[in-house]
Formats: structure tokens, C-alpha cells, sequence
């Protein structure tokens, strides 16, 4: 085994770590979710309980969701850094009638845990306020 200077020996060792993580830095280019939110909408039932209707989103689109327009609802978290509340709001004209609903979504976006949840008069305003396509399932 060959010996080297502590100097020389240390030198060594951080490029190798070096290269470790450069390789690491690497293989998490590849393509990999910005966010992973389960979506829920809940409505209430005939027994006036809530009924839910449940989406999983995982970004960018393409890979695992159940969302039926993924694209759409990436592109528009990606906008806002997955920041629901600032999701610009999309123009629509809803009607008067109340039927209570409630939009729910818990997950991860950029490493950061997203909770958000409030309750609309109805579907229409809810797909509104959220841009349209994040709870349009």
C-alpha cells in the first residue's frame, strides 16, 4: 500500500469526495417531481356528511398521477412555487347557487410540506380560485 503526506494524503480524499458527490449531483438532474400533493375536493353528501373525490398530482407531468389534467395543474403550481394561495385566480362566471365544498391539498412541493384547505360556496368557485385546473377532476 502506498503511503502519501498528510498534506497530499487529505487533498486526495476531498477530490474523491468531490467526485462522489459530483456524481451525486448528477443522478438527482435526472427527472424528478418538483411537488407530490394529494388533492381532495369534498362535497357534502345526502346524509350531509362530506363526500371525497380524491387526485394524486405529482410534477412535472408525465409521471405518477391520477389527475386527469396534470399538465395544466403543474404548470399552474410551478407558477407560484406550489403556493396555492397565489395561484392566479381564472375567470369564470359562477352561479349563485351554494353547495358547499372543500378543497384540500397536503403533500411536498420543492422539499417544502404543503397543508392548504378552505371551503367555497361551490365547485365552480373553487376551480376559479385555484386557476382552474388543480382541483378539475
Amino acid at each position: 500500500m502506498r503511503s502519501f503526506p498528510p498534506a497530499r494524503a487529505c487533498a486526495i480524499a476531498v477530490a474523491a469526495a468531490c467526485g462522489v458527490l459530483a456524481t451525486g449531483v448528477s443522478a438527482a438532474a435526472s427527472p424528478v417531481p418538483r411537488g407530490s400533493l394529494t388533492l381532495t375536493v369534498y362535497t357534502v353528501g345526502s346524509g350531509g356528511g362530506w363526500k371525497a373525490e380524491i387526485a394524486t398530482l405529482s410534477c412535472p407531468a408525465g409521471t405518477s398521477s391520477s389527475h386527469p389534467d396534470a399538465t395544466e395543474a403543474c404548470a399552474d403550481l410551478t407558477n407560484v412555487r406550489g403556493d396555492l394561495g397565489d395561484i392566479q385566480e381564472a375567470p369564470q362566471k359562477c352561479p349563485s347557487a351554494y353547495k358547499a365544498v372543500k378543497g384540500r391539498a397536503v403533500g411536498v412541493w420543492a422539499g417544502q410540506p404543503v397543508a392548504w384547505e378552505r371551503i367555497f360556496a361551490n365547485r365552480c368557485e373553487l376551480n376559479g380560485t385555484t386557476g382552474g385546473a388543480v382541483f378539475n377532476f
